[in-house]
């Protein structure tokens, strides 16, 4: 039993899935929530754990545009977790970093139409390139004021028409396009 899905504590991530549905990752409940676009629970995944389909500190998620999958930030576990559109467990990718575990410190992820996904790492002012199987295809960035350089990517998002990769630099209070 994962609690009432109205009851959410922390929430960071939202994205929208094929269906319309809203998918909202409650962070201090540490579970994914399902619902219709006029407010009723479809679903939940999730509780404490390392086993796939279980978080810990889940901050963000989103929708891979070419199947519907979703992607979940499951940062204090330091991977990405892929859910099927009705939240199953489908595989998890390894990050090579999400160490921080201040509050400011909430990774982030954007994918792009074909699948690639991008996840930000605000205490290591990095964000990190994998393909849509999870191999990690680049990495950029580093702590900075440069135009290579971050203070705290702590947002992503992926322009639909252009392709490009935006990215909130908090830390020099700057959005960033590459």
């Amino acid at each position: 039993e994962l609690g009432d899905p109205f009851a959410i504590f922390g929430p960071r991530g939202l994205a929208v899935d094929l269906e319309g549905s809203l998918l909202v990752a409650d962070t201090g409940n540490k579970r994914i929530l399902a619902f219709t676009p006029e407010g009723a629970l479809l679903r939940q995944q999730g509780g404490g754990g390392v086993v796939g389909g279980r978080f810990e500190e889940p901050t963000d998620v989103k929708v891979d545009p070419a199947d519907g999958t979703v992607l979940v930030a499951d940062a204090w576990n330091q991977r990405i977790q892929r859910l099927s559109p009705t939240l199953e467990f489908l595989a998890e990718y390894p990050v090579p970093g999400w160490t921080g575990r201040e509050v400011y410190q909430k990774p982030s992820l954007a994918v792009t139409t074909d699948g690639s996904i991008y996840a930000g790492d605000p205490a290591l002012n990095l964000v990190f390139k994998f393909d849509r199987n999870g191999q990690l295809t680049a990495l950029f960035g580093g702590s900075g004021t440069d135009n290579g350089s971050f203070g705290m990517p702590n947002g992503l998002v992926v322009d639909g028409v252009s392709g490009e990769l935006l990215v909130a630099d908090g830390g020099n209070n700057r959005v960033m396009v590459f």
